[in-house]
């Protein structure tokens, strides 16, 4: 997005030398941020971020702790649904089986006996919280909501309704604390109203009620590697990603930024209830869904009545036509392939005509729709440490949505730094449902299988068609890019 050079500004070979560099740096320690998920540019001693490690729990970039809170099992997404959640997370009425999320933590400054943790939310319910079978002690209660100061036991128990700023609940955990894990629970009184919900330390309060986005302890990470770019790959949720609409990207007002989300509510939903069928699948239109003929990038959520005795499946939803169901590489599904009462998302692919398939328990699927932090909060990032912003744009993106996403980078970076942008990520590795894509869009255009040029071939002309829109959403940019 620059058309010209500034002081931050690396130049390509550079950041070739960095990005080569992550694969001998990170092979080191897999677990950790600092090994896993920086490079070193050897030549120029500047950094390069990939990452930031959102899947191994161990990164806590946010002050609110929820936001990097995890499905807690497998089943999340039945049982969550089946209870109905919003588009943040939260209850959307009263729920009958429990459901929650959790972090592992590795010590200190984290859970450590000596630090105030403050619960906060608005609206009505609450929940359960457990930090290993350690126990709480709650330091002040001004609402009586977890028993009144001085309370102690195993798992810490709250509900009511919160008003304004100071009702708040603070506590610290006892000695052996090693993990924070929260369940909406059916013993809670939901309404629907309940939201906003806090878990953060005493001492980032003031930054909190700030403004502040990010943990003093990451910040000071960070800045320590004197990075000039950085990478938001796993942030974005990129490979194997099923988001094909900037429109469905993950809120800044979810609960948790890195839990899968369902769209079930107003205008844009995307939930066609319960497909009925064994095989030759019907389902209503969704809200978000026209009354046309399918679109590329076209999602729906539903629930499947029954497996599939038939292969290939197909999907008619609001009678406009039935369309073969594959997986989210674009595989066939056998009979007995697609599992009954469990919720899943498809996404419709205008050049197979095809519906791709995600649900619980299919490699690199997870059921919902996983779109990771949301972009605005990578732009805070970039713009809080003052550097430049490495986009991955998933690889179903709408052109729509690459102009969406490009516009809005544009508009809300820092107007001193340069946004780069790639076409998703590693198009040539097949553990990846993108490359299996790829595959099949070449094939689609004509495109020899040889010396993989299907793959390359589609990808080429992808990222030849998406640089243009993003060239073109970045013009004018701002007078000082």
């Amino acid at each position: 997005m620059s058309s010209g050079r500034n002081d931050s500004t690396v130049s390509r070979r550079q950041l070739l030398i960095g990005a080569s560099a992550l694969g001998i740096y990170s092979a080191d320690n897999i677990f950790g941020l600092p090994n896993r998920c920086l490079a070193h540019d050897l030549t120029t001693a500047k950094s390069l971020i990939n990452g930031f490690d959102a899947f191994r729990r161990q990164t806590f970039a946010f002050i609110n702790f929820f936001k990097v809170f995890r499905d807690k099992t497998p089943s999340f997404e039945q049982a969550a649904f089946q209870q109905q959640i919003n588009v943040d997370g939260y209850p959307i009425g009263a729920i009958a089986v429990d459901y929650g999320s959790g972090i592992t933590c590795p010590g200190e400054p984290f859970v450590a006996p000596n630090v105030v943790w403050v619960l906060k939310w608005s609206g009505k319910g609450g929940g359960i919280l457990d930090n290993g079978g350690a126990g709480f002690v709650v330091t002040s209660d001004p609402g009586g909501f977890a028993g009144g100061t001085g309370s102690s036991s195993t798992v810490l128990r709250c509900s009511g309704e919160m008003a304004g700023t100071s009702n708040q609940i603070e506590f610290i955990n006892n000695a052996g604390a090693v993990r924070l894990n929260w369940q909406f629970s059916s013993t809670v009184p939901y309404d629907g109203t309940m939201r906003d919900l806090r878990l953060y330390r005493k001492s980032d309060e003031k930054a909190l009620n700030a403004g502040a986005i990010f943990t003093p302890e990451f910040l000071q990470l960070l800045r320590g590697l004197n990075p000039k770019i950085l990478r938001t790959m796993d942030w974005s949720r990129t490979n194997n990603s099923n988001v094909a609409n900037f429109s469905n990207r993950c809120p800044v007002t979810a609960f948790s930024y890195l839990m899968g989300k369902w769209w079930t509510e107003g205008v844009t939903a995307l939930w066609a209830g319960r497909a009925t069928g064994n095989g030759d699948y019907i389902c209503m239109n969704p809200n978000a869904s026209g009354s046309g003929g399918y679109v590329q990038g076209e999602t729906v959520q539903l629930l499947f009545a029954n497996t599939n005795s038939a292969s290939p499946p197909t999907l008619n939803v609001g009678g406009r036509g039935a369309v073969t169901i594959k997986d989210l590489s674009g595989a066939p599904l056998l009979p007995g392939e697609i599992k009954a009462n469990s919720p899943c998302t498809l996404v419709y692919d205008l050049w197979l005509n095809t519906w791709l398939l995600s649900a619980e328990g299919r490699a690199g699927s997870i059921g919902a729709l996983g779109s990771g932090v949301p972009v605005e909060m990578q732009v805070a990032l970039c713009n809080q440490l003052n550097v430049n912003f490495w986009f991955n744009v998933p690889i179903m993106y709408t052109d729509a949505s690459v102009i969406s996403v490009a516009s809005y980078i544009r508009d809300n970076l820092n107007p001193n730094l340069t946004a780069y942008f790639e076409l998703s990520n590693e198009c040539w590795n097949e553990d990846f449902n993108q490359t299996k894509l790829c595959q099949l869009r070449g094939g689609y255009l004509g495109l020899p299988k040889k010396d993989g040029r299907q793959e390359y071939g589609y990808y080429g002309l992808r990222v030849r068609q998406v640089m243009s829109l993003v060239t073109g959403a970045g013009s004018p940019p701002p007078s000082a890019r």
